[in-house]
């Protein structure tokens, strides 16, 4: 007959089922497989390596390491636009809380360099919320622009149509970029139309 140390509750928790087995509450060995590998996950969270779990559950690292094996099989992702969606859903709830917590921090009672700080963290993690959304495309990432100042006047007689394209000219050639070197290409077509425009209309 099995003494009272032995039997396991069925809806008992995985935590509590651990905290029995290092008080000697719980023979490990019983465990089923279910069970132990539970408990192998949580301890693996903990931060435990496999001679660790061996320590407490009292099984073999082989055995662990195959629990481990089917742990991350088990909890393998699948790639999908709904997966996605909620990842990006769980980040930016749990980004939001962390920033609000700062926040709080931020006005509790503390000298002004803690409270400089708490505020400091809480726009880092804003800023890599933003910066993630970006990089799955949920917002806008700024244009490449290309901006030339080139004043055309009385006073700069070298400010002419000419110099300007013969300046671009010199830039796409410089230019190793493929996209920019054809954003120059643009603008220099852009600028040969607006000037033949011009003496036409002369």
């Amino acid at each position: 007959m099995q003494s009272k140390k032995q039997i396991i509750n069925r809806d008992e928790s995985t935590l509590s089922i651990i905290q029995k087995i290092k008080s000697g509450d719980i023979n490990p060995i019983i465990l089923k497989k279910e069970q132990r590998q539970q408990c192998v996950e949580a301890l693996f969270l903990e931060g435990l390596n496999t001679a660790a779990i061996n320590e407490i559950l009292k099984v073999n690292e082989r055995t662990i390491r195959r629990d481990l094996c089917d742990i991350r099989e088990r909890n393998a992702l699948t790639p999908s636009p709904d997966l996605v969606r909620q990842l990006v859903g769980d980040f930016m709830m749990s980004g939001s809380a962390h920033c609000r917590h700062l926040m709080k921090l931020a006005r509790k009672e503390g000298s002004i360099g803690e409270k400089a700080q708490a505020e400091y963290y809480a726009h880092l993690v804003k800023r890599d919320m933003m910066l993630m959304l970006q990089s799955l495309g949920y917002l806008p990432k700024a244009a490449d622009t290309v901006t030339i100042e080139h004043y055309l006047g009385k006073d700069n007689p070298k400010g002419t149509i000419d110099v300007l394209a013969e300046e671009l000219a010199d830039m796409e050639a410089l230019e190793t970029s493929q996209p920019k070197k054809k954003t120059l290409a643009k603008i220099k077509e852009q600028l040969k139309q607006e000037n033949d425009n011009d003496t036409e209309t002369k």
